[in-house]
Parts: C-alpha cells; structure tokens; sequence
C-alpha cells in the first residue's frame, strides 16, 4: 500500500502545489483512502485543504492534535476502484479456516 501512495502522489499531485503541502496518503479500513494535512500549531487550521474549485474538492473528515484527515475527488476514486482490500483479505481468510475448522473437528 505506501508504493501504492507514493505512485498516486507522484501521478496526481505532480507539479502541484499540494505535492509539498500534504503529508501523505492514507488507508483507514472503513474509511478508505484519506489525505493527511499537517496542522498549523497555533492555529490547528490544515497547511492546505484543496485546490476550492469544484473540481477538487476536500471533504475534512476528522482531526488529530497534528492532522486533519481528507477526502478527495481521487481518493474516491481509489476507494471505488480497490474497494476495502483489507477486507476483502480478512473475508477470505476467514472462507480458508472454515473448512480446517470443519475438518478438525
């Protein structure tokens, strides 16, 4: 997943002003890909929250004493495009135990 991050910062924010302005790209199981914003200390307002266009609009989702966590128009794309892969991981997980458990027993 962080190659994943580093690929999607390079690919979308390349040449951008936010390249410089947001601290990484992160997964949240349930929530999805979310954009981590460093905070100004004395103000605890984010370093950056989108371009304001319509087209890039970040949606703030929650806050840490360091970091307001955001979605982007591209982070929803990511989320429909790979869905909850850990998830999905777990679920599969779980469909290879039943029949070890069933025959265990």
């Amino acid at each position: 997943m962080d190659s994943l991050s580093a690929d999607v910062e390079r690919a979308d924010f390349a040449g951008n002003k936010v390249k410089a302005e947001f601290d990484t790209i992160i997964y949240f199981p349930q929530i999805g890909h979310l954009i981590a914003v460093s905070l100004v200390p004395r103000t605890g307002r984010p370093l950056y929250k989108g371009a304001g266009d319509a087209k890039s609009v970040w949606e703030r989702k929650f806050s840490t004493e360091e970091r307001a966590y955001f979605k982007s128009n591209e982070m929803r794309e990511m989320d429909e495009h790979f869905g909850d892969v850990p998830g999905m991981i777990c679920g599969i997980q779980v469909a290879l135990d039943i029949p070890r458990t069933l025959a265990a027993a």
